[in-house]
């Protein structure tokens, strides 16, 4: 361990992180970069209170954003091709007691959004009611909007053979990273 890098590998050893967890995690910016399967620190990603052990696993996609010019051509072809492309990386993130919470919330919410909209929607269909497909449309689109935006955890914005860049990671996390 270089100079530099030894009061964060020491830390990291105090947080009960393996010896090996420090090779191959560090910041670009506002960025986490590591690599597929690297322990992370036993800190919540999300306001770097600890962990206390908890991990969720996040499989993270990405594919170049180039890729979505093939829209003018087909939706089909897009999907194909992505899904052939696409790069995948394992992560297992800490998340606090209280983004626990707030994440399952998220969930339950855009569930019971999209289910009563379909509902609304399939009840429409019986009731010859333009007006109450349209309101289940909204619901059902406003439970999708809503777990997207506040059940995501993390999310990759490049992946490459060996390195994923990751956003979502709050500052406090970042800082106790070497910066390269």
């Amino acid at each position: 361990v270089c100079a530099q890098c030894k009061p964060i590998f020491l830390q990291r050893m105090a947080e009960g992180v393996p010896a090996s967890g420090g090779i191959g995690l560090w910041r670009e910016g506002k960025k986490l970069v590591t690599r597929s399967e690297t322990p992370l620190p036993d800190r919540c990603v999300k306001c770097n209170a600890p962990a206390n052990g908890f991990r969720l696993k996040r499989v993270l996609y990405w594919h170049h954003p180039a890729y979505y010019l093939l829209l003018l051509c087909n939706l089909l072809i897009l999907l194909i091709v992505v899904l052939i492309v696409r790069k995948k990386a394992i992560l297992h993130i800490g998340l606090c007691e209280a983004h626990r919470k707030q994440r399952m919330l998220a969930i339950i919410i855009c569930s019971i959004g999209m289910l009563g909209g379909l509902a609304m929607i399939i009840g429409s269909v019986f009731a010859s009611s333009g007006w109450l497909a349209l309101a289940g449309s909204v619901i059902f689109l406003a439970g999708a909007v809503w777990g997207v935006a506040k059940g995501r955890t993390i999310a990759a914005t490049k992946i490459e053979q060996e390195n994923v860049w990751v956003s979502g990671v709050c500052r406090e996390f970042l800082d106790q990273l070497p910066e390269r």
